[in-house]
């Protein structure tokens, strides 16, 4: 999940930066320089926010299962059942 957010928020912010060059006229080095730093910018970014989910929803599934099954407590401690 975490390579999915970098790529597309990374992959969004280069074409912003891009298009933003293309519509009011800046030089071409200057908009790629500047798109190439978004791009790793906003892929960082989109990292940290797919990990965040991605234990988030991890956690969430594994405490509904514990809860139903009756696996062990959410607290790591199990019920004795090996």
């Amino acid at each position: 999940m975490e390579t999915r957010y970098a790529g597309i928020l990374g992959s969004l912010a280069f074409v912003i930066v891009i298009f933003r060059g293309a519509v009011h006229g800046f030089g071409t080095e200057g908009t790629v320089r500047s798109a190439i730093l978004a791009l790793c910018v906003f892929a960082g970014i989109g990292y940290w926010i797919g990990r965040i989910a991605a234990t988030t929803v991890r956690d969430s599934v594994r405490t509904r299962l514990r809860r139903e099954f009756g696996i062990g407590k959410p607290d790591g401690s199990g019920s004795g059942r090996g």
